[in-house]
């Protein structure tokens, strides 16, 4: 019990993407934020390399913006950050010029927590697509460059006039009722076994 608690002091940086759930009709606009979530322990980021897959026949990537918290010197395309535009994919890098501690004192003075890209997406044809992270090459660094690894969540964008104003997903069980199982589990387990 107390590696459980432990475990739970140290909170694991997470990347999402923003808002978590839309609707669009076919024709519009739609715009998603990448986010950058390390204000629990705190965890800083330098140097992000990832693929975000969707259903191309819903979307079609527009636009990528970057923003100045990974690197205060901005975007140098090609150089620091870059996007390649796929049928179904984007692949997207951006890592920091600043030194470390550069780094560490722009994203605290942002409360570790911000918007490291938008995302812009035409709506061309009606459904339900996913906007996920994708592949197995999804890379994040810290402020040294040494490989950390965030929880990842992405999103979906309904397009059509038949959208529902809330996406109505799988439903998870909760952590305490899965760690209630667990623990009635284990001490049946030690009854039955005592003689």
């Amino acid at each position: 019990m107390l590696t459980l608690l432990a475990s739970a002091a140290h909170a694991t940086p997470m990347i999402y993407i923003d808002p978590a759930y839309q609707t669009a009709l076919v024709g519009d606009t739609v715009f998603m934020d990448i986010v950058w979530d390390g204000s629990a322990d705190p965890e800083y980021l330098g140097a992000w390399d990832i693929d975000i897959a969707f259903d191309p026949t819903v979307l079609s990537a527009n636009s990528v913006t970057f923003y100045s918290a990974v690197d205060s010197f901005g975007c140098f395309p090609g150089i620091s950050c870059d996007v390649t535009f796929g049928p179904g994919l984007l692949d997207i890098f951006e890592f920091s010029l600043d030194s470390p501690a550069d780094l560490m004192a722009n994203q605290d003075g942002l409360g570790n927590m911000f918007t490291i890209a938008t995302l812009a997406f035409n709506a061309v044809g009606d459904g339900l697509s996913p906007v996920s992270f994708a592949g197995s090459l999804l890379t994040f660094g810290d402020e040294l460059g040494n490989e950390i690894f965030p929880t990842l969540a992405g999103a979906n964008v309904c397009v059509g006039a038949s959208c529902p104003d809330t996406y109505q997903g799988v439903p998870e069980p909760g952590t305490i009722a899965l760690l209630a199982l667990g623990l009635l589990g284990l001490g049946w387990r030690r009854r039955v076994a005592q003689p």
